[in-house]
């Protein structure tokens, strides 16, 4: 494998403040770039560069400046957030940032983007679990729940660690929505190995899964592996996994019904129903009657129904 450039050299933030949002609710900052992890598919640590991170007071200053402005709810974000402030010197981490922005002051909400199984510490877990402003939903890639084809991936965990960390946050979050990757078609994949997935999946209570067809590389690890997986096999899978993962979605939005949850509304109505659409803390979208004056609000919504996938609402509280 050849590489056009080296990668032990610095490469600054790429900082392009963006202020302005338009009709988003819920603005994305991001506090981190690059990936020190070389997934033997991945191409971004080659792209990207290392692991880079914005300053914690350059986050927290933002962090303000998009309070100031009226939103309510901050979704940060980075390639690979969990590695945040480990270039920084002195050295952070994002369990720390998370810390000092979740203060009295700050943003009613904060939601936290895609973090790696291997940076979800017992502590940290412990510090969601007891903030009152940072959503109950994380992210968590899977990638593969066969343990012969995570080790040929060069994933840190094999699917036992996956599972307990799952179990874990659940034990401590129980609204909490896991969001989960899961890559199909990586050579290597044997049937044998896609029934451990799925039936990996099908155990865990997770609330959605982003499903991606293997694609090669040309500069990455995987492009040197043999027993590749034929495209229509991929195509197969994929489609298997995600009627499994409309399955897990539409599970998770039931289990929701009948309870009251704070919800962001949007600054835009649903297209097909006329009514106005948000967000709760737990990553359901619903749909509810109500006046433009709620937009851009936090509301009390119990969740009455889902039906076809929409889940629907009644507002309790608001203007």
């Amino acid at each position: 494998m050849i590489l056009s450039e080296d990668l032990s050299a610095p490469r600054p933030f790429q900082d392009l403040p963006v202020t302005q949002f338009g009709h988003q609710t819920r603005p994305f900052l991001k506090i981190q770039d690059g990936c020190d992890a070389f997934c033997a598919y991945c191409i971004i640590p080659y792209a990207r560069g290392r692991s880079r991170s914005l300053t914690p007071e350059t986050v927290i200053k933002r962090t303000k400046n998009l309070r100031a402005r009226g939103y309510a709810e901050i979704v940060l974000c980075g390639i690979n957030m969990g590695r945040y402030g480990q270039d920084l010197s002195p050295a952070t981490s994002l369990a720390k940032l998370m810390e000092s922005i979740d203060g009295p002051k700050g943003v009613e909400r904060l939601r936290l983007s895609s973090v790696e199984p291997a940076e979800l510490s017992e502590a940290f877990i412990e510090q969601l679990a007891s903030s009152n402003r940072i959503c109950p939903h994380l992210h968590i890639p899977l990638q593969s729940g066969d343990d012969e084809v995570l080790k040929s991936m060069n994933r840190p965990y094999d699917s036992q660690r996956y599972r307990d960390l799952v179990h874990r946050i659940t034990s401590m979050m129980p609204d909490v929505a896991i969001g989960v990757d899961v890559l199909v078609g990586f050579p290597g994949e044997t049937e044998r190995a896609f029934e451990n997935t799925c039936h990996l999946i099908d155990q865990l209570p997770i609330a959605y899964l982003h499903v991606f067809p293997f694609s090669m590389q040309k500069q990455t690890p995987a492009a040197t592996l043999r027993d590749t997986v034929p495209p229509e096999a991929i195509k197969k899978r994929c489609r298997y996994v995600r009627a499994l993962g409309e399955a897990k979605r539409r599970k998770f939005y039931d289990k929701c019904i009948g309870s009251t949850f704070e919800v962001l509304i949007e600054g835009k109505r649903d297209r097909t129903t006329g009514h106005l659409k948000g967000l709760t803390r737990n990553y359901v979208p619903v749909i509810v009657e109500g006046d433009d004056k709620l937009m851009h609000r936090l509301v009390q919504i119990r969740l009455t129904k889902s039906e076809h996938g929409r889940v629907f609402g009644t507002c309790l509280s608001g203007p």
